[in-house]
């Protein structure tokens, strides 16, 4: 599972002799989180400082923790764990204007599984959710860490890559399914083979926004899931 990086940092008292507020208020600003004078230093208000600033640390890693959890939960689906759809939409804005602004590349590709709901059907959803977490598994195994993976709802997933020129996306794509129909759903004795549809857009100059790379993909989406 992709996890937010977390950086804490070290409590810091300063330790010194002058008395000027000024030189107070620059250490403050600096990153210190407490001050001493060393005229009055001693054992016991050395330990209460120090507890107070490890207490006060302390209150602040958990708000962060707690900050970083809820912004996860804002950006991930809670099955899958994968990127949800509003990230996923605010993720293709941001790329199509980098690909747009300096000429780079940008890859789409939508996918949906095929006969999903016979496996609901059949073997009841806590099935049909191993299945999607399986599927998850594949597609961030078989992609890049600069790729974006996000479950759109239901068994449709999205693939968005940056500086990925279309040759190369239907060569991922088409590994993609192969990895899938390599790894049947195994449920008791019974043994249900996957498979999935895809539909592949790219950047090109006729598209004027993101808008429009995404019902590009969609419709090749249909044509596969037609055929």
């Amino acid at each position: 599972t992709e996890r937010t990086r977390r950086q804490w940092s070290t409590p810091i008292i300063f330790l010194t002799q002058e008395k000027n507020p000024k030189t107070i208020r620059q250490a403050l600003q600096a990153g210190a989180d407490e001050y001493l004078f060393k005229d009055e230093l001693s054992d016991i208000l050395l330990m209460e400082v120090l507890q107070n600033v490890l207490k006060k640390n302390q209150t602040k890693r958990e708000q962060q923790e707690r900050e970083v959890i809820l912004k996860e939960q804002a950006e991930k689906d809670g099955l899958t764990d994968l990127y949800n759809q509003r990230f996923f939409r605010e993720t293709v804005a941001r790329e199509f204007e980098r690909a747009r602004r300096y000429q780079r590349p940008l890859s789409l590709i939508l996918m949906d599984l095929d006969g999903f709901k016979s496996i609901n059907d059949t073997c009841g959803h806590p099935e049909g959710d191993r299945t999607l977490i399986q599927i998850a598994r594949i597609l961030l195994q078989g992609v890049r860490f600069v790729d974006s993976v996000s479950r759109m709802g239901g068994d449709e997933f999205s693939i968005l890559l940056p500086e990925t020129e279309i040759k190369s996306t239907l060569r991922i794509a088409n590994r993609l399914l192969k990895d899938i129909r390599q790894n049947p759903l195994l449920s008791g004795k019974k043994v249900f083979p996957l498979s999935a549809s895809m539909g592949v857009s790219c950047f090109h100059e006729g598209l004027l926004s993101p808008n429009h790379l995404i019902p590009e993909a969609d419709q090749a989406l249909y044509k596969a899931k037609k055929n």
